[in-house]
């Protein structure tokens, strides 16, 4: 099995195991409330690829104000990213997998502003697991790393249940293990699904 394969493969069976942990304890029957599909690219080197996601909603109404609330959601991902590489690196540092795990927070209003679209705003600090240190030029120091996410988005449809959203994601062992070059995934658009 390729290098490639095997990586898919353990990151995939990563998000199993933590939808499996979820789904003991969740009335409804599903391993997960909905699901995200996102692309998207950025740097080092002409970088893209994308991310498959699954979340599991908190539903709740934190810092409540007369239009807006805070609410959230676990959300457990798998990526892959790819890249034009450098001239002087080597073919097996084009691509890597990850898989991460966190909350995200979203501030959203309420009350919808034009038809049935919910505006939010929504950040994140995750911890992720990357298949290789290197990128191309830009070595991550460590495979244990964070994922930072800030986005934006609405929510719309008869239920609420599609999100469209725009998102800078950003993987980064904040120097815990030098060197620390960082991976900036500059435009990462996505479109969710929630079954509740």
């Amino acid at each position: 099995m390729r290098k490639k394969q095997f990586c898919c493969l353990l990151l995939g069976l990563f998000v199993f195991s933590l939808s499996h942990a979820f789904h003991s304890q969740r009335s409804n029957g599903r391993l997960f409330d909905g699901f995200s599909v996102s692309g998207g690219g950025g740097r080092p080197s002409s970088l893209h690829g994308g991310r498959l996601a699954a979340q599991w909603y908190w539903n709740k109404a934190w810092l409540a104000t007369q239009s807006w609330h805070l609410d959230g959601y676990w959300d457990a991902s798998v990526a892959y990213w790819r890249t034009d590489g450098d001239p002087n690196t080597s073919r097996k540092h084009k691509a890597l997998a990850t898989a991460a795990f966190g909350p995200i927070f979203r501030w959203e209003r309420g009350s919808a502003l034009m038809g049935n679209a919910h505006p939010y705003l929504e950040a994140s600090w995750s911890l992720a697991l990357l298949s290789d240190q290197h990128l191309s030029y830009r070595n991550q120091g460590a495979h244990w790393t964070f994922q930072d996410l800030l986005g934006a988005g609405f929510q719309f449809g008869q239920r609420g249940e599609y999100d469209l959203s725009y998102h800078y994601l950003h993987y980064s062992n904040a120097g815990i293990n030098p060197p620390n070059n960082g991976i900036d995934v500059k435009v990462l658009l996505s479109l969710q699904y929630r079954f509740t």
